[in-house]
Protein backbone atom coordinates (compact mmCIF):
# COMPACT_ATOMS: atom_id res chain seq x y z
CA UNK A 1 0.00 0.00 0.00
CA UNK A 2 1.31 3.35 -0.44
CA UNK A 3 0.06 7.12 0.25
CA UNK A 4 -0.49 9.36 -1.92
CA UNK A 5 -1.45 13.46 -1.38
CA UNK A 6 -4.49 14.39 -2.35
CA UNK A 7 -3.04 16.87 -4.87
CA UNK A 8 -0.76 13.71 -6.50
CA UNK A 9 -4.09 11.96 -6.49
CA UNK A 10 -6.50 14.77 -7.83
CA UNK A 11 -4.04 15.04 -10.43
CA UNK A 12 -3.70 11.42 -11.84
CA UNK A 13 -8.09 10.78 -11.41
CA UNK A 14 -8.11 14.28 -13.57
CA UNK A 15 -5.61 12.58 -16.22
CA UNK A 16 -8.46 9.98 -16.52
CA UNK A 17 -11.62 12.26 -16.54
CA UNK A 18 -12.32 12.06 -12.90
CA UNK A 19 -12.96 14.85 -10.52
CA UNK A 20 -14.58 16.07 -7.63
CA UNK A 21 -18.52 16.92 -8.53
CA UNK A 22 -18.75 20.48 -9.27
CA UNK A 23 -22.94 20.70 -8.54
CA UNK A 24 -22.17 21.51 -5.16
CA UNK A 25 -20.71 24.87 -3.98
CA UNK A 26 -18.10 24.45 -2.75
CA UNK A 27 -17.40 21.23 -4.33
CA UNK A 28 -17.60 18.13 -2.73
CA UNK A 29 -15.31 16.09 -1.97
CA UNK A 30 -17.34 13.03 -4.17
CA UNK A 31 -15.42 11.89 -7.16
CA UNK A 32 -17.40 10.97 -10.28
CA UNK A 33 -16.74 10.73 -13.88
CA UNK A 34 -16.92 14.02 -15.53
CA UNK A 35 -19.81 12.40 -17.72
CA UNK A 36 -21.48 11.58 -14.40
CA UNK A 37 -23.23 8.12 -16.10
CA UNK A 38 -24.37 6.52 -12.74
CA UNK A 39 -25.23 3.10 -12.11
CA UNK A 40 -26.59 2.31 -8.22
CA UNK A 41 -27.76 -0.70 -6.20
CA UNK A 42 -28.17 -0.59 -2.79
CA UNK A 43 -27.22 -3.60 -0.38
CA UNK A 44 -29.69 -5.01 1.06
CA UNK A 45 -29.89 -3.80 4.80
CA UNK A 46 -28.18 -5.97 7.77
CA UNK A 47 -27.27 -7.94 4.83
CA UNK A 48 -24.62 -11.49 5.24
CA UNK A 49 -23.97 -10.73 1.82
CA UNK A 50 -22.65 -7.14 2.41
CA UNK A 51 -19.05 -8.68 1.92
CA UNK A 52 -19.03 -11.27 -0.76
CA UNK A 53 -20.94 -8.79 -3.01
CA UNK A 54 -18.21 -6.33 -1.76
CA UNK A 55 -15.57 -8.97 -2.80
CA UNK A 56 -16.53 -10.11 -5.99
CA UNK A 57 -17.49 -6.12 -7.39
CA UNK A 58 -14.10 -5.11 -5.93
CA UNK A 59 -12.57 -8.35 -7.62
CA UNK A 60 -14.08 -7.43 -10.76
CA UNK A 61 -13.70 -3.65 -10.85
CA UNK A 62 -9.50 -3.59 -10.54
CA UNK A 63 -9.31 -6.85 -12.79
CA UNK A 64 -5.53 -7.65 -12.96
CA UNK A 65 -4.57 -3.42 -11.86
CA UNK A 66 -4.43 -2.26 -8.93
CA UNK A 67 -6.81 0.59 -7.53
CA UNK A 68 -6.67 3.77 -5.65
CA UNK A 69 -9.27 4.70 -2.61
CA UNK A 70 -10.21 7.71 -1.77
CA UNK A 71 -12.43 8.70 1.49
CA UNK A 72 -14.91 11.21 0.84
CA UNK A 73 -14.36 13.84 3.79
CA UNK A 74 -10.67 13.98 3.08
CA UNK A 75 -8.14 11.57 5.36
CA UNK A 76 -8.29 9.04 7.71
CA UNK A 77 -7.71 10.56 11.26
CA UNK A 78 -5.43 9.40 13.73
CA UNK A 79 -6.33 8.41 17.43
CA UNK A 80 -9.09 10.77 19.04
CA UNK A 81 -7.30 12.85 21.94
CA UNK A 82 -11.04 12.63 23.89
CA UNK A 83 -12.93 9.99 24.91
CA UNK A 84 -15.62 9.20 22.50
CA UNK A 85 -18.85 10.06 23.72
CA UNK A 86 -21.75 9.04 21.15
CA UNK A 87 -22.19 5.32 19.50
CA UNK A 88 -20.59 6.93 16.12
CA UNK A 89 -18.02 8.26 17.41
CA UNK A 90 -17.08 4.77 19.71
CA UNK A 91 -17.85 2.63 16.01
CA UNK A 92 -15.42 5.83 14.62
CA UNK A 93 -12.45 5.10 17.09
CA UNK A 94 -13.04 1.05 16.76
CA UNK A 95 -12.48 1.81 12.23
CA UNK A 96 -9.82 3.74 12.56
CA UNK A 97 -7.86 1.15 15.05
CA UNK A 98 -8.74 -1.50 12.11
CA UNK A 99 -7.83 0.26 9.45
CA UNK A 100 -4.24 1.27 11.54
CA UNK A 101 -3.98 -2.38 11.76
CA UNK A 102 -4.47 -3.19 7.92
CA UNK A 103 -1.19 -0.42 7.66
CA UNK A 104 -3.59 2.53 6.55
CA UNK A 105 -1.69 5.38 8.41
CA UNK A 106 -3.35 8.45 10.09
CA UNK A 107 -3.67 11.77 8.15
CA UNK A 108 -3.69 9.35 4.38
CA UNK A 109 -5.72 11.27 2.34
CA UNK A 110 -5.68 8.68 -0.73
CA UNK A 111 -4.16 5.00 -1.22
CA UNK A 112 -2.60 3.17 -4.28
CA UNK A 113 -3.02 -0.77 -3.58
CA UNK A 114 -1.39 -2.91 -6.40
CA UNK A 115 -2.87 -6.16 -7.58
CA UNK A 116 -1.09 -8.43 -4.64
CA UNK A 117 -2.55 -5.65 -1.47
CA UNK A 118 -6.38 -6.31 -3.14
CA UNK A 119 -7.06 -7.93 0.39
CA UNK A 120 -6.45 -5.15 1.94
CA UNK A 121 -8.34 -2.81 -0.29
CA UNK A 122 -11.02 -5.45 0.57
CA UNK A 123 -10.48 -4.65 4.29
CA UNK A 124 -10.49 -0.72 4.00
CA UNK A 125 -13.78 -1.20 1.67
CA UNK A 126 -15.18 -3.34 4.16
CA UNK A 127 -14.66 -1.47 7.23
CA UNK A 128 -16.08 1.94 5.62
CA UNK A 129 -18.86 -0.22 4.21
CA UNK A 130 -20.03 -1.96 7.72
CA UNK A 131 -19.44 1.57 9.69
CA UNK A 132 -20.89 4.05 6.79
CA UNK A 133 -24.40 4.93 8.10
CA UNK A 134 -22.52 5.56 11.48
CA UNK A 135 -19.13 7.44 10.24
CA UNK A 136 -20.76 8.65 7.43
CA UNK A 137 -18.22 9.01 4.75
CA UNK A 138 -18.30 7.90 1.73
CA UNK A 139 -15.20 5.53 0.08
CA UNK A 140 -14.20 5.55 -3.80
CA UNK A 141 -12.47 3.04 -5.12
CA UNK A 142 -11.06 3.45 -8.88
CA UNK A 143 -9.67 0.86 -11.05
CA UNK A 144 -6.55 1.77 -12.52
CA UNK A 145 -7.33 -0.92 -15.01
CA UNK A 146 -11.15 -0.79 -16.27
CA UNK A 147 -12.68 2.54 -16.59
CA UNK A 148 -15.25 2.91 -14.06
CA UNK A 149 -14.89 3.88 -10.28
CA UNK A 150 -17.41 2.03 -7.04
CA UNK A 151 -18.25 4.72 -5.04
CA UNK A 152 -19.41 3.03 -1.53
CA UNK A 153 -22.24 5.03 -0.14
CA UNK A 154 -23.13 5.89 3.43
CA UNK A 155 -26.77 5.80 2.81
CA UNK A 156 -26.02 1.78 2.31
CA UNK A 157 -25.58 2.00 -1.77
CA UNK A 158 -22.91 1.06 -4.16
CA UNK A 159 -22.62 3.28 -6.93
CA UNK A 160 -20.59 2.63 -9.90
CA UNK A 161 -19.77 5.73 -11.95
CA UNK A 162 -18.61 5.13 -15.42
CA UNK A 163 -16.98 7.38 -18.44
CA UNK A 164 -20.04 6.87 -20.60
CA UNK A 165 -23.55 4.70 -20.85
CA UNK A 166 -22.22 2.07 -22.54
CA UNK A 167 -18.67 1.85 -20.67
CA UNK A 168 -19.93 -0.85 -18.51
CA UNK A 169 -20.95 -3.36 -21.08
CA UNK A 170 -17.39 -3.19 -22.24
CA UNK A 171 -16.01 -4.26 -18.54
CA UNK A 172 -17.21 -7.72 -19.39
CA UNK A 173 -16.65 -9.30 -15.91
CA UNK A 174 -17.42 -6.12 -13.54
CA UNK A 175 -20.75 -5.79 -16.29
CA UNK A 176 -21.91 -9.54 -15.38
CA UNK A 177 -21.42 -9.49 -11.70
CA UNK A 178 -23.01 -5.71 -11.41
CA UNK A 179 -25.68 -7.38 -12.74
CA UNK A 180 -26.20 -10.30 -10.89
CA UNK A 181 -25.85 -8.24 -7.80
CA UNK A 182 -28.62 -5.42 -9.29
CA UNK A 183 -30.87 -8.64 -9.34
CA UNK A 184 -29.70 -10.27 -5.97
CA UNK A 185 -30.65 -6.33 -4.49
CA UNK A 186 -33.77 -6.62 -6.25
CA UNK A 187 -34.82 -9.78 -5.36
CA UNK A 188 -34.92 -11.75 -8.87
CA UNK A 189 -32.45 -14.28 -7.61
Amino acid sequence: MKTISAEDFLAEMANRNIGLDTDYEPPQQTLLYFQKYLHAASWPAGSTQLARMLSDLLTALVGGGGCWVWRRDGGWDGARSEPPRTAGDILDSLVLRELGAVGVPPGAHALWFDNAEMHCAFCVALLCAVSADQVADDLFVVSAENPALLWIDHDEQFILSTPSEDALAGCVDLHRRWTYWESVVEGRQ
